[in-house]
């Protein structure tokens, strides 16, 4: 009876433990790992605000949902990050590949930050989530709207620069919110807040452009009426000088057709600006 006690293995507790310590000297050991239970932190979240406010858990319920909204801007600061690298990978890395070996490897890298995208994507959900819980205000639910799989496509702004400046889609969201010190931890922050200004600045540029050619065609379309019925006016005199009953009428009639168009572009251009 005084042998060691055996366990279903047929290995002595003595063994067990024996094994076990070196386990843990040995990193590379592979044996496996006694099960430890770790509890989850049970979060005034969970209660929700109404029950938080009945057992006077209020304060603690305020303090969760600030913990909250810094550890939604860490999520959202870091898919804007990882973005940005998955945007130079594009740029630098996988449109200059020049074989199938390079091909792979560059693959392997932008899988790798797509990893890191869902990661971030689904603390910012479920941090969204538990603000719904506690029940934080319209504001600030305005300020941190639903993240879609839409909002995490990679933007040409970097991985085409030299796309066309009408192509240019739609930042997300969350790109123009003020998150400290995005540009100084990132310089490809800096190059890309800096390409999608110069992008914008085109845009704004080419509609006051498109403004100015609609303006000038307006009047360069009135100014053609104007000249069509002056000239029509001219050919119908000259018939009627020489006795050509048949071609004045007719010239009459095109010079009134283009008289009305002229009077009427002032009119419908009003309407039409009238219509906004």
């Amino acid at each position: 009876m005084g042998s060691a006690i055996e366990d279903h293995n047929n290995t002595t507790a003595d063994e067990a433990e024996s094994e076990w310590e070196e386990q843990n000297d040995d990193p590379h050991s592979h044996l496996p790992l006694p099960f430890i239970h770790i509890p989850s932190l049970p979060l005034p979240s969970l209660l929700g605000r109404r029950n938080c406010n009945e057992h006077g858990l209020a304060a603690l319920a305020d303090l969760e949902l600030q913990l909250r909204i810094r550890q939604v801007n860490d999520a959202l600061q870091s898919i804007c990050f990882t973005l940005v690298d998955k945007a130079v990978l594009f740029r630098t890395k996988v449109h200059p590949a020049s074989n199938q070996s390079a091909h792979t490897r560059t693959w392997g890298k932008v899988h790798e930050a797509d990893t890191m995208l869902s990661r971030h994507a689904q603390i910012y959900r479920k941090c969204r989530k538990v603000m719904v819980a506690l029940e934080a205000d319209k504001v600030l639910m305005e300020r941190y709207k639903l993240l879609i799989n839409q909002d995490l496509k990679v933007t040409t702004a970097i991985s085409d620069p030299n796309g066309s400046v009408c192509c240019m889609e739609n930042l997300a969201w969350f790109w123009t919110m003020d998150i400290r010190r995005d540009t100084q931890e990132s310089d490809w922050m800096s190059e890309f807040h800096r390409i999608n200004w110069l992008c914008a600045k085109a845009v704004q540029d080419q509609w006051k452009e498109e403004v100015e050619l609609i303006k000038s065609e307006v009047w360069w379309t009135i100014n053609f009426f104007d000249s069509k019925s002056r000239q029509w006016e001219k050919l119908g005199m000259q018939s009627w000088e020489w006795g050509a009953v048949g071609h004045a009428v007719y010239a009459t009639r095109e010079a009134a057709i283009y008289a009305t168009l002229r009077d009427q572009c002032p009119t419908k251009i009003a309407d039409v600006n009238n219509s906004d």
